[in-house]
C-alpha cells in the first residue's frame, strides 16, 4: 500500500514508482521486526520504545541528512 499510495502526494513517473516499490520491498519485510534487525546504515533500527516521550527523544538523535548508503547507493552518491 505504501508503494501505491503516499500520504500527501503521489508518484507519477513510472521509473520513480518502480524505485519506490523496490525500496518498500527491501525495507518493509518481516525481518524488520526481529530484535537484532538493522537497516543498511547501523544508525537505523526500530527501537523498543513504548513511551511517546522516548519516541521523540529517539527521533531527535537521528541525523538531519542521510548518506546514500541508507538507500542502497554508493557512498559516492553524496559527492
Amino acid at each position: 500500500m505504501i508503494s501505491e499510495v503516499q500520504y500527501g502526494g503521489r508518484v507519477t513517473d513510472d521509473f520513480d514508482k518502480r524505485l519506490l516499490k523496490t525500496y518498500v520491498k527491501s525495507w518493509f519485510c518481516d525481518e524488520m521486526f526481529d530484535a537484532n534487525f538493522q537497516f543498511e546504515e547501523k544508525a537505523y533500527h526500530i527501537p523498543k520504545i513504548t513511551r511517546m516521550d522516548d519516541i521523540f527523544d529517539y527521533i531527535d538523535t537521528m541525523p538531519n541528512y542521510d548518506s546514500g548508503k541508507v538507500f542502497g547507493l554508493s557512498p559516492l552518491a553524496n559527492d
